[in-house]
């Protein structure tokens, strides 16, 4: 198995796709390095003169709102990092036939599976952890100052981390049931309804206590979750990061998290990785090729 999983490592890094997402995430970030680095250099122009409480309390809002709208795009960019690199991750092999040759050898379809999706899972996380620190820097060293603890940024490289082998484990599946094509199609639209699903209960919890619309979208938020729990672990990433305390300083920003996951979701998310796994073995088991 092990020679599967470098395989598919080495395959992902010699794809095109990759080397343009790798392209573009450099551009992404210098553009947005450059766009805290003007604002921070404006607000401080501003404020300089200015060290009351409610002055500290402005920038610190204004900085988890840099902060988190950067991490919402790199998870934006993780997503399509695995929709347009992974999706033929199992259905590519069987369209080109390279999997008829692989399969004669002594090694099982479990094996090959697994050794499939561990090797793409291996770049996808090394790439979601540089992302993720990237914009802790950008803002640490452009940004405005913000206390943010090394333990709460650990547990947050680590639920973000749940993100891609999350998508890669539907991925996974619905390569081994359709076309690469339609495998594309389909996360795509999972993760369009994942995010407005996350916007909606988002907005839910904010007018909660005003009308029962609020508790109708938070309703919604939670049924979406419950589909793709891919955006509820992103809100958690980002309340772990900036935990109740800071966050406390922020009006509504529709790229954080204000909601609490029950334990009973948190169980949910790695309940749905190991289903969608048994699932893609299953199909795979039963797959004629």
């Amino acid at each position: 198995m092990g020679t599967i999983i470098r395989y598919s490592y080495k395959e992902m890094i010699r794809k095109k796709i990759f080397l343009i997402t790798v392209v573009l995430t450099i551009a992404f970030l210098a553009l947005y390095g450059f766009g805290v680095y003007e604002i921070n250099k404006e607000i401080m122009a501003h404020t300089s003169n200015m060290q009351d409480a409610s002055t500290m309390m402005m920038r610190s809002a204004q900085s988890i709102f840099y902060i988190s709208f950067g991490l919402y795009f790199s998870y934006m960019l993780v997503a399509f990092l695995i929709i347009f690199a992974a999706s033929g991750i199992i259905s590519s092999d069987i369209e080109n036939g390279t999997i008829q040759t692989v399969l004669t050898r002594p090694i099982s379809r479990e094996k090959y599976l697994f050794g499939r999706f561990m090797g793409y899972f291996l770049l996808v996380f090394l790439y979601s952890i540089f992302v993720f620190l990237s914009i802790i820097l950008i803002n640490k060293f452009f940004g405005i100052s913000l206390n943010l603890k090394t333990i709460n940024i650990i547990k947050s490289i680590l639920i973000f981390s749940i993100i891609p082998i999350t998508l890669l484990s539907i991925t996974t599946y619905f390569s081994t049931k359709i076309s690469t094509l339609g495998t594309g199609i389909i996360i795509i639209i999972l993760m369009g309804l994942s995010m407005v699903g996350g916007m909606i209960e988002e907005v839910g919890y904010v007018i909660s206590t005003q009308s029962q619309v609020g508790d109708r979208l938070i309703k919604v938020g939670i049924i979406t979750s419950l589909v793709i729990p891919v955006d509820n672990i992103y809100r958690e990433t980002s309340r772990q990061l900036f935990g109740e305390g800071l966050l406390a300083f922020s009006s509504f920003n529709p790229f954080s998290g204000t909601s609490t996951p029950s334990i009973f979701m948190k169980i949910y998310w790695f309940l749905y990785i190991l289903i969608f796994i048994f699932l893609a073995l299953k199909s795979f088991r039963k797959k004629d090729i």
